[in-house]
Formats: structure tokens, sequence, C-alpha cells
């Protein structure tokens, strides 16, 4: 549910983008206002504004905020789990600690919170 939070916002945002600039200037915006708002909100409160409203954050595993590159190995692993036919979301399944390949990459845990 985060998930489809977050990709309502940032679509929204996308076809602002594209509906006051030229279409491949608003594409290339559109990717990074999607990794700034990745970055960001979870290296400066934990959780994108769909985590909050689903109540969880994502903490490195020692308990501590992810550092912007953190965030950004994350995100990018993100895309990963999801190109590999979404295999690396459905990893958190067999994961002791539910964690999917992105959280494995930037050594994160998606908490209650």
């Amino acid at each position: 549910m985060a998930l489809l939070i977050d990709g309502l916002l940032l679509g929204l945002a996308g076809t602002l983008l594209t509906l006051v600039m030229p279409d491949g200037l608003a594409s290339v915006l559109t990717l990074g206002v999607g990794v700034y708002y990745h970055v960001h909100y979870l290296s400066t409160v934990g959780a994108t504004p769909g985590k909050s409203a689903m109540r969880v954050r994502v903490v490195h595993e020692d308990g501590r905020l992810l550092t912007q590159g953190e965030a950004l190995v994350r995100y990018i692993g993100s895309m990963l789990s999801a190109l590999a036919l979404g295999l690396g979301y459905a990893w958190a399944l067999f994961d002791d600690r539910n964690r999917t390949w992105h959280d494995r990459m930037a050594n994160s845990l998606v908490v209650e919170g």
C-alpha cells in the first residue's frame, strides 16, 4: 500500500511536469524527483509519505536513519528488485527478518513506527 501511495504522488508530479515542459525534459526531471523523494525522506525521517501512512519506517540494521548514500543504494536496489519480475520483493517472504533484496543491499530494515 505504501508503494501505491508513493506511486500516486510521484505520478501526479510527473503528470504536472509533462503539462508544463517538453517530454524529454519532463521525463528526466520526473526521474530526478523520484530519486530525490526517496533519498530525502528515507535519510531525514525514515519514511516516505506512503510509508508514514502505513506506520512503517526504514532504518539501518543498527537502528539509525539511513545515510543519503544508503538510501540511494536502497532506491536503486528497489528498481532491481522490481526488474527481476518482483523476485527481490518476494524475497522478504523467505528472509528471517523480512528483508527484500534492496534492504539487504542497503543493510536496512522496515520496522513499525
